[in-house]
């Protein structure tokens, strides 16, 4: 599939682990993969199919979906319409300090909720934001307007308490992912992962599949793309990056990177510089 991608990355000046980003393409396939940190994606054009967890969406202009960290999803545009979305990205600990400036209180592991939002008073919050956020002049105008959009997200989109609709991972699976994210940088077999987890090859693989959605290599793949983001901002050379996580080479890292990101290691590091 040819790739037709444009993706931009910002830095908030005032709040550490605050990015935001825009992304637009039409014929681009996401793989499916995760991250560590949260994700707030709001669609500006085009309609967005994709789906979070197990449930699919469908979404266009206006509409907002919050991904929380660890959820696997993809998104893909309709046909050869144009897609655009802008991001708002930030991880747990940054969620942490805004929740104590607004004296918020919640379980460390708070959840978003995992549906498509609607909200017009929403959206004005997310546009002011997004256009503060390219204006580093006014400080106070940007402070104020995060703890707005934080507070309102906060206050009526979690879920502090939510319902458990599925039974817990099991010890076993438990083991693997500890096993995987021990030895990411490393290229051990199915065999090893099996006798460290306990549990037959072919049902590691299908309690993997029915639980995360995801191979034992997808996840590690996925493991290990999270990982290499934290070193391509400390400017760590890429082609160090990919051998230090155990990709086979250079470009074996660069179009695992693309898939999941969208653009290029080299593009992504850049950015993170600025």
């Amino acid at each position: 599939m040819q790739r037709d991608i444009k993706v931009t990355h910002w830095k908030s000046d005032l709040w550490e682990n605050l990015t935001f980003s825009t992304t637009e393409y039409k014929r681009f396939q996401f793989a499916k993969h995760f991250h560590d940190y949260y994700s707030l994606i709001h669609i500006m054009q085009g309609i967005n199919n994709g789906f979070t967890q197990k449930s699919p969406y469908r979404i266009g202009p206006g509409t907002t979906l919050l991904i929380n960290p660890g959820e696997l999803h993809a998104g893909n545009s309709i046909h050869e319409s144009k897609l655009r979305f802008v991001s708002i990205l930030f991880y747990p600990d940054f969620l942490n300090k805004v929740a104590e400036v607004l004296h918020v209180n919640f379980r460390p592991s708070v959840t978003f909720v995992n549906k498509p939002l609607n909200s017009l008073k929403l959206n004005r919050t997310i546009s002011n934001l997004i256009g503060l956020s390219k204006e580093s002049q006014d400080m106070l105008a940007q402070e104020c307007a995060v703890l707005q959009l934080f507070h309102l997200l906060l206050d009526g989109y979690t879920n502090c308490c939510p319902k458990i609709d599925r039974k817990p991972p099991r010890p076993y699976l438990g083991k693997a992912v500890e096993f995987i994210k021990e030895n990411c940088n490393t290229n051990f077999s199915l065999d090893q992962l099996s006798q460290y987890s306990g549990i037959s090859q072919y049902h590691l693989i299908r309690e993997f599949k029915n639980t995360y959605q995801q191979t034992p290599y997808q996840f590690l793949r996925n493991i290990r793309i999270e990982k290499s983001k934290r070193l391509l901002i400390k400017k760590i050379p890429i082609t160090q990056i990919a051998m230090e996580l155990g990709f086979f080479d250079h470009s074996h890292f660069t179009k695992s990177f693309v898939r999941n990101e969208g653009i290029l290691p080299s593009v992504y590091q850049n950015l993170s510089m600025r």
